[in-house]
């Protein structure tokens, strides 16, 4: 323990704060590679409103004095996985090309900002030399 406290201490120079500040400052103007939805996460996401929000209503208020109220996150994916399983074979084969479509479009916009950064002059003294 004694080596963990010696060794993993914090800078605490004067300008440390500095120092944070311009480290956090670089890493917020790096996007995060999206990834790709569970199938079942992408059914809940494009239908959430039209065919499981009515249900999960329904049947939280039969339960809501029975069970805590997170337990609401718990039982609309359950619901969500129920109602998942009951759609056609064809249904789930088109929603999976959506999906797959949708996480290319994603990551061809993250492409396209990285580039963005790359190519962008890390500070404005070399943008002039």
């Amino acid at each position: 323990m004694a080596w963990y406290h010696t060794f993993n201490k914090k800078v605490n120079s004067g300008n440390s704060f500095e120092i944070e500040k311009a480290f956090h400052d670089m890493t917020e103007t790096v996007p995060t590679a999206p990834k790709v939805l569970r199938t079942s996460q992408f059914y809940s996401r494009k239908y959430y409103n039209t065919r499981i929000k009515p249900v999960v209503d329904a049947e939280w208020a039969l339960v809501k004095d029975i069970i805590p109220e997170p337990s609401r996150i718990a039982l609309s994916n359950t619901i969500t996985d129920r109602i998942y399983a009951g759609e056609s074979k064809s249904f789930k084969e088109r929603l999976d090309v959506e999906r797959i479509e949708a996480h290319a479009k994603k990551m061809a916009e993250y492409e396209r900002a990285v580039k963005r950064l790359e190519s962008a002059p890390d500070s404005a003294e070399s943008f002039h030399e």
